[in-house]
């Protein structure tokens, strides 16, 4: 009668050794592939969010374009969210990194007021042209990291009958990962609304 076959502690260990290599190798690919599932569900919520809150205003008769300018702006727009407040930018502006990471972004453009919805979604507005030049942008996740350009903060204009639209539509050079201008990141709203593998594609 033959004996029963046991596994030695030598085959357990390179066994284990292996499936921790294999692990290795993987998790990081799985964790990434992951963060990048929630920015970019996180970006789709709050550009939604941010379109319903324009529709109630516009139910109410306002209009921001043409109507309001920089601090104002931001005063009329919090009414439409729940339990909103206003922000000082001056407290969060610094924070962020321009798309390739390689300087500060451009804190002139979020310096005109902020909305705080909650502690996960900021919206900054930038009105340096009254009436005529309204950016608004919108912090996905808040104040959490990463606060890279095109990672959780993105622009959109505010056009004539309160519409959103991105900035310089399919413009690579304002969202890519060498150019250190402290703009770049500016059109990279155009990608995340139109490339289906923009998220999975950020370093």
């Amino acid at each position: 009668m033959a004996g029963k076959s046991a596994f030695t502690l030598a085959e357990v260990l390179i066994t284990l050794g292996i499936i921790g290599v294999v692990a290795a190798l993987t998790m990081p690919s799985l964790i990434a592939s992951h963060r990048a599932k929630v920015l970019e569900t996180q970006f789709k919520k709050r550009y939604s969010e941010l379109n319903q809150a324009l529709a109630m205003l516009q139910k109410d008769n306002i209009t921001i374009y043409g109507n309001y300018k920089t601090q104002d702006i931001a005063k009329v727009l919090v009414t439409s969210f729940k339990d909103a407040k206003l922000g000082n930018p001056q407290d969060y502006y610094n924070n962020y990194k321009n798309h390739s990471k390689g300087d500060a972004f451009n804190i002139r453009s979020l310096d005109d007021g902020l909305i705080i919805v909650n502690p996960e979604f900021f919206i900054f507005v930038n009105n340096d042209q009254p009436n005529n030049s309204i950016e608004l942008f919108i912090d996905i996740n808040g104040d959490k990291k990463p606060n890279i350009f095109g990672y959780d903060l993105f622009e959109f204009s505010l056009q004539e009958g309160d519409n959103l639209t991105t900035i310089y539509p399919n413009n690579t050079y304002f969202c890519n990962d060498t150019n250190n201008n402290i703009g770049n990141g500016v059109s990279c709203s155009y990608f995340a609304l139109t490339d289906k593998d923009y998220f999975k594609k950020l370093k």
